[in-house]
């Protein structure tokens, strides 16, 4: 992912660092790390474990792996070296406040975009790409799909996180939100192309359980030769294929809301107007 330079952190064959988040190169290049830095000024200026592009594929790998404390990002995402101490929460935290929110927010700019073709399944009509746009789509339910995707199913709460984001500072909460957002993209990218190679329109494959396969799937990712890393990349689109949902059902639905049941009668002409007070409402509260 990382290589070798100013980290002081030894590689892979490969010049991987973290080598068990090469996955995530199919969709987010190493150039595009490094343009997202060199664009908001981020440059290194000397040897650390925890370089500026280092700490920002580990922010992104918080982005996937939300269920896990940041310490336990860094560990899942490089292999265990013999001897090698694991860097510490305080470490990794300082690591990210040096870097930031501004090239995150480069990186979100410049890597996310709308993914469907003009041979898309679905995504486009007479020409024209298909929009969410509420209440010009009948299809318009899909893009609140999509905020529950990363609110409910992409972070979900754990024991070790009380409040739903990990972030504890201003800067950390906008610096994690672009995280999970690029996270999303990721993998609805690779959703994409395990649809598209089969001809399957990709909303027909599900997020969670296609978010629940990369998570999985990430850390086996083997980076020694081209031949070893396109046999996992391959077979890892084959199961996504697999996570297949139900057809949407063909329906449409008014602009309408259902009437809440409320515990309080109508108000009614009686009602009004309302009686002058003949005292505050201190005194006209009674204590036995």
């Amino acid at each position: 992912m990382v290589q070798e330079g100013s980290c002081t952190l030894s590689t892979d064959e490969a010049g991987y660092v973290l080598d068990r988040l090469a996955g995530m190169q199919q969709v987010i290049s190493d150039e595009a790390i490094r343009q997202a830095l060199a664009d908001t000024g981020r440059v290194q200026k000397r040897l650390c474990r925890l370089t500026l592009e280092v700490t920002l594929w580990i922010v992104l790998a918080m982005g996937v792996l939300t269920d896990l404390p940041i310490r336990q990002v860094f560990k899942q995402a490089r292999r265990m070296r013999c001897g090698e101490k694991s860097s510490d929460r305080s470490s990794l935290c300082v690591a990210r406040q040096r870097l930031g929110v501004a090239p995150v927010r480069a990186l979100f700019e410049s890597t996310v975009h709308p993914l469907a073709r003009p041979d898309t399944i679905g995504g486009f009509y007479k020409g024209l790409r298909l929009v969410g746009i509420d209440g010009a789509y009948h299809e318009r339910w899909e893009e609140e799909l999509t905020y529950d995707e990363q609110k409910t199913h992409q972070d979900p709460r754990r024991a070790t996180k009380p409040a739903h984001l990990r972030s504890q500072t201003p800067a950390g909460v906008i610096q994690e939100l672009y995280a999970l957002s690029l996270a999303h993209f990721v993998i609805r990218a690779l959703m994409f192309e395990a649809a598209e190679s089969v001809h399957l329109d990709p909303e027909r494959l599900s997020f969670t359980g296609c978010f629940q396969i990369l998570k999985c799937r990430l850390p086996e990712c083997v980076t020694h030769t081209p031949e070893t890393f396109q046999t996992w990349y391959d077979n890892l689109l084959w199961e996504m294929q697999q996570e297949l949902l139900p057809p949407r059902r063909n329906r449409i639905n008014p602009r309408v809301i259902k009437q809440k049941i409320r515990k309080w009668p109508k108000k009614q002409p009686h009602h009004r107007p309302a009686p002058k007070l003949s005292k505050t409402f201190e005194d006209s509260v009674l204590i036995h």
